[in-house]
């Protein structure tokens, strides 16, 4: 994969990466707080003419492709694998449309302290930040502990969803089911989420695509040893890509879900 883009593509990325807008100069450079380290002072310097970056701090620099394998400590290979997938899903951002905030995850921890929140945007566009402790936000979530979305409800539930996407976990809970998932998409499952499903009745239920159902499986694999027991459950009727929120939307119901999994009580 190449990292020739357009100027536009180029800044994009950059602020999908670190939640903030670059505002470049006359030769298309912007300085940016890097998400790599706690960056208080904008040390992230993106020449979208140049299409290159380097963070003063961490003394790194490169293209896109860099950047991916030094913000998710992986290989070419992966860096490039999720380069694919961020630009099948980029949206082109014009001035007629203008990104807006259509809703606010919180992820907080066992007694309810928020730890982050994610952002998801129309047109399609997820960031992540946390609390500068200022009435602030810091968009760097390094160094947050990872935990299941709507944790405390987990922790009391015998009976789970896991999902893949927020906006589907709560769906789910609006019908009264426990449900929960994970921050940054398919195929994101942290394996120590493990211990927070133990002796659980989990069911699994995957987006209508390759990823989505690798992501299930994923989900699957980590959980069998500890849950009492775990079930992936497709859903009929979906065209590519769509989710159990498309499903519900479709006229199914709360008792048809249930009945996919016999005998599970909530």
């Amino acid at each position: 994969m190449k990292d020739d883009l357009s100027e536009q593509k180029f800044l994009e990325y950059f602020e999908s990466r670190t939640g903030i807008r670059p505002r470049v100069n006359h030769k298309g450079e912007a300085m940016l707080r890097c998400p790599c380290h706690d960056d208080k002072n904008s040390s992230l310097a993106v020449n979208a003419k140049k299409q290159v970056w380097h963070c003063f701090a961490c003394n790194k620099g490169g293209g896109i492709t860099q950047f991916e394998m030094f913000l998710r400590k992986c290989d070419r290979a992966t860096a490039r694998r999720e380069l694919r997938a961020w630009f099948r899903g980029a949206p082109s951002r014009t001035e007629s449309s203008p990104r807006e905030i259509v809703a606010i995850y919180n992820y907080t921890d066992e007694d309810d302290v928020l730890l982050k929140q994610v952002l998801r945007y129309v047109p399609k566009h997820f960031s992540q930040r946390k609390s500068d402790g200022k009435g602030g936000w810091n968009w760097n979530v390094l160094g947050v502990r990872e935990v299941p979305y709507r944790l405390s409800e987990l922790i009391q539930s015998t009976a789970v969803f896991v999902t893949e996407g927020e906006k589907d976990a709560d769906g789910l809970r609006a019908l009264g089911l426990a449900a929960t998932t994970n921050s940054g998409g398919a195929g994101k499952w942290p394996k120590e989420f493990a211990s927070f499903f133990a002796a659980k009745t989990v069911v699994v239920v995957p987006d209508n695509d390759d990823i989505g159902r690798g992501h299930a499986e994923q989900v699957a694999r980590n959980l069998h040893a500890v849950a009492a027991s775990v079930k992936v459950v497709h859903l009929e009727g979906l065209m590519p890509k769509e989710d159990v929120s498309d499903w519900l939307n479709k006229g199914h119901t709360k008792e048809e879900l249930l009945n996919k999994w016999e005998g599970l009580e909530v």
